[in-house]
């Protein structure tokens, strides 16, 4: 043992706790973004994204109806689209390993245009995490942000869905209002997400956001009447048990609404931020910059 390892020791542990408090500093008082065009809250970690520059990491299909064109979606020009063929179809990511939210907070993120004088039904597009993965089945039990642009006077909707394997109905819903001047024109697009965290020990809270251009913040969507449009969701009864995401997927009704990006990221617990120290993924974030259509 040589004389000076004490001292050497005793510095090197007040460098690392300095080190690791800057971090958690700049973590809670910094947007940190990673990639993508979405503004991203303090220390989230990108798990997935996708520009739709190409159909990376998504399964794309219709759903399994006879007489059904397969998939009736494609990606193209930078965008996420369905073909005339498309009736209700889907882009689905499947993480590699599921996402726990004992590890900490959830988002998901997704962008897109539409044309508000098709209406509501035919112009609307979801947002899902799935909690299931299960083979042959089309609608997982998943968290669903239903998007109905078109009508002031109408709703948005965030719902529970145990998907079709149980029958059975949703068990939570939350109509929302639609934020005043979204959707202004066919080459306009907003942006959305949901935000989940565990909150107890059988309990999730999921919050709907929408992203306001004008403020450059997530505005928390509000009820139909202007009231709060959180669900308490509950493990047991609402989520089959299950408190991972095996999978996230943005839904196109019809041929009308074109996304432009799509996110999942994760705010890791205190006790994972020494990994990302180590890793050096900490770091300053860019501001959200909306994409112009394509020509």
């Amino acid at each position: 043992t040589y004389p000076n390892d004490h001292g050497l020791q005793s510095a090197m542990n007040k460098w690392v706790s300095s080190l690791i408090g800057a971090v958690l500093l700049t973590a809670a008082t910094v947007n940190v973004s990673y990639a993508g065009s979405f503004t991203y809250g303090a220390g989230e970690d990108v798990v997935y994204f996708n520009d739709f520059n190409d159909a990376s990491g998504l399964a794309l299909a219709n759903p399994p109806v006879p007489g059904l064109a397969q998939p009736g979606v494609g990606v193209s020009g930078g965008e996420l689209h369905g073909t005339p063929d498309c009736f209700f179809c889907s882009a689905t990511h499947t993480f590699q390993q599921p996402l726990s939210l004992d590890n900490g907070a959830i988002s998901a993120y997704f962008s897109f245009r539409t044309d508000i004088s098709t209406g509501e039904e035919l112009g609307k597009a979801y947002l899902k995490m799935n909690l299931t993965n299960e083979s042959g089945v089309y609608n997982q039990r998943n968290v669903a942000l239903n998007v109905r642009p078109g009508s002031p006077s109408g709703f948005y909707a965030m719902v529970v869905d145990p998907g079709d394997t149980s029958g059975g109905p949703i068990t939570q819903q939350a109509l929302l209002a639609p934020p005043a001047g979204t959707f202004a024109n066919t080459a306009t697009y907003e942006s959305f997400k949901m935000v989940f965290t565990k909150t107890g020990a059988d309990e999730v809270e999921i919050v709907p956001f929408w992203f306001n251009e004008a403020t450059g913040t997530w505005d928390a969507l509000l009820g139909r009447s202007g009231t709060n449009s959180t669900i308490l969701a509950s493990i047991t009864n609402d989520f089959g048990g299950l408190s991972s995401f095996a999978s996230a997927t943005i839904q196109l009704a019809y041929d009308v609404p074109y996304a432009d990006a799509f996110a999942i990221t994760q705010v890791p617990e205190p006790s994972s931020v020494l990994g990302l120290v180590a890793l050096g993924l900490l770091g300053a974030g860019w501001q959200y910059r909306r994409k112009q259509l394509k020509a």
